[in-house]
């Protein structure tokens, strides 16, 4: 195996082993009454917002006040609120290009300690960085497909 896969695998196995631990450490908080309790709200807030609504209408609920469905919007607006979105999304654009941020790959005191001085060129850091957002991406699509998921 070649010195980029090693190292590859490495980092790979480094990200893994954190996110198991970062789970392993969440779920021993669950024993603390605190962490208990705002779990099972933010459980019951999941079930009631979201996964009771992909049932279907239940027994006895009216479409709407009255037992009538709600007025539907005319064709035209529905153009008209495209634009505005897209307009809104060019105004957030055009602020975050113009305000400084900070740097976008930021690695942790521990990251920097062990990793810098490491046999690992600038290539892989940067690859091992991105791996971790692109992460917590995938894992927040996943919540946004099977919270707001049609079927």
């Amino acid at each position: 195996m070649s010195s980029f896969g090693t190292m590859a695998s490495a980092l790979l196995y480094l990200r893994v082993t954190s996110i198991v631990g970062r789970v392993k450490s969440r779920l021993k908080r669950l024993k603390q009454p605190k962490y208990l309790a705002g779990a099972v709200v933010g459980a019951a807030y999941l079930y009631f917002v979201f996964f009771r609504r992909m049932q279907g209408p239940q027994r006895g609920s009216h479409p709407g006040p009255g037992g009538r469905a709600p007025p539907e919007l005319p064709t035209e607006f529905y153009s008209l609120f495209a634009e505005l979105g897209a307009l809104v999304l060019f105004v957030v654009l055009v602020i975050n290009w113009l305000s400084p941020r900070q740097a976008s790959l930021v690695f942790s005191e521990s990251e920097i300690a062990f990793l810098f001085p490491a046999p690992v060129n600038r290539r892989m850091l940067v690859h091992y960085r991105i791996l971790g957002s692109q992460l917590g991406i995938i894992f927040t699509a996943l919540i946004f497909t099977v919270a707001f998921g049609r079927g």
